[in-house]
């Protein structure tokens, strides 16, 4: 509820970015165990991220490094044991016009 009424006040912006810890969605779990998706993600985030432009997130050390896209969302692992370094999302890149 509280991240619906908080993407409803920055309707009127052209990007939107949500950092989270866990992963919405499985596909960037690929890699880890089945056994440890409920504990590295939850699905019930999936409806409000597809109103996001890009979603990061981290926690899935074993999981999938590359960027997923569905729908117009695109989904990033940033998991840095995963890694092994630092990783830069250029919104440049993705969207041709930041």
């Amino acid at each position: 509820k509280i991240l619906k009424a908080q993407l409803e006040e920055v309707s009127d912006v052209p990007y939107k970015v949500c950092v989270m810890h866990f992963s919405p969605i499985v596909e960037t779990l690929i890699g880890c165990s089945k056994a440890e998706y409920a504990y590295l993600g939850s699905r019930k985030f999936f409806d409000i991220t597809q109103k996001f432009n890009l979603v990061i997130h981290g926690h899935a050390h074993k999981g999938n490094k590359n960027p997923v896209k569905i729908g117009n969302t695109w989904y990033f692992n940033v998991s840095f044991e995963l890694h092994k370094e630092f990783v830069r999302v250029s919104l440049l890149n993705r969207f041709n016009r930041i």
